[in-house]
């Protein structure tokens, strides 16, 4: 079983700064079941200690102060202290509760708002969306980790579907939630598993938690002795992220136990065959109209750091856009 929480640290610390940035998360890999962990791309950055601070200060930089800490104590081994830190960012959420003022929910970023309202639109919910910047989610999160390191798997998946309540736009939860359902000493149906990564893939707005949802699929399929469909997940998650040696790893064992459909099978027919299946290819449209909506929202001239950082971002996802390249030469 691979070290799950060292790789989903990496997704906490980047939200973070995406958080302070009030534009969206660049969400680094979280990790699908064992044998498919997404690689880290980037070392955390060193933590500050947390303060109770003696003058009013910034919530969203105290938060995320937080979780760096909180993100340290854990590679660390001082568990018990990252709890501590875990229980403070959850501090007081059971005295939160949605009103006739709107549903309550601490996004890590304006584009989780955003997505959240355009699904409440969808399902036919007129009720206002209040962001709480609070870090509930991610103290949940936390929870999840620590209580997986220390063996209570039932507690960590209650954690973890208490941090997608919190904050239901995050894919990186989902990955998390389907980790630790086949990680739990009954294992959850494999279908409740598929359905958590197939949420993920909706959700998934950066190549790196697509690419780890699609592992956590491939597991499944494999699982299901679908080989086809477990070798179509992994060849498809390497066209975004090249790099993943727990892909190259899988596909190796799928050549080697299936080499018949191995030989049948490239990148091409792949998609194909994960279409056939209902299963997402590429990042969903709506992430790059929301960054866009958040891009016409803000000012080119008292705003012009969080514009680029927004349209460099939905660039990423859609490289051939002329359009976003128009608006981001415009900024230089």
């Amino acid at each position: 079983m691979h070290r799950s929480y060292l790789l989903s640290l990496l997704f906490i610390l980047v939200a973070a700064i995406a958080m302070a940035q009030t534009t969206t998360p660049v969400p680094a890999p979280a990790k699908g079941p064992a044998p498919v962990p997404a690689p880290a791309k980037a070392a955390p950055p060193a933590a500050g200690e947390t303060q109770v601070p003696s003058r009013p200060v910034d919530p969203v930089m105290l938060n995320n102060q937080m979780m760096v800490t909180a993100s340290e104590r854990i590679k660390a081994g001082a568990l018990a202290e990252a709890r501590k830190i875990a229980e403070d960012m959850i501090y007081g959420h059971e005295k939160i509760t949605d009103s006739a003022q709107g549903i309550v929910r601490t996004f890590s970023s304006m584009m989780g708002k955003k997505l959240y309202e355009a699904q409440m639109k969808q399902e036919g919910r007129p009720e206002p969306v209040i962001w709480l910047q609070q870090p509930i989610a991610d103290g949940f999160y936390f929870l999840a980790i620590i209580d997986f390191q220390e063996k209570k798997f039932a507690d960590a998946l209650a954690h973890i579907q208490q941090a997608i309540q919190w904050d239901p736009t995050r894919a990186a939860f989902y990955i998390e939630r389907g980790f630790l359902m086949v990680n739990q000493p009954n294992p959850g149906s494999l279908a409740d598993i598929a359905a958590s990564y197939l949420k993920a893939l909706e959700l998934a707005d950066g190549p790196e938690d697509f690419a780890g949802a699609l592992r956590g699929l491939g597991y499944v399929y494999i699982e299901q002795n679908d080989w086809e469909g477990g070798l179509a997940c992994y060849l498809v998650s390497l066209f975004f992220d090249p790099q993943s040696e727990a892909a190259k790893q899988e596909i190796d064992f799928i050549k080697y136990n299936r080499p018949k459909v191995f030989q049948e099978l490239d990148g091409g027919k792949a998609v194909t065959a994960l279409a056939r299946r209902k299963v997402p290819t590429r990042i969903a449209p709506i992430h790059i109209q929301t960054l866009l909506q958040i891009a016409d929202e803000l000012s080119p001239t008292t705003q012009a750091r969080e514009l680029k950082a927004v349209l460099k971002r939905a660039l990423l996802l859609d490289p051939k856009n002329e359009t976003i390249k128009k608006r981001l030469a415009a900024l230089k």
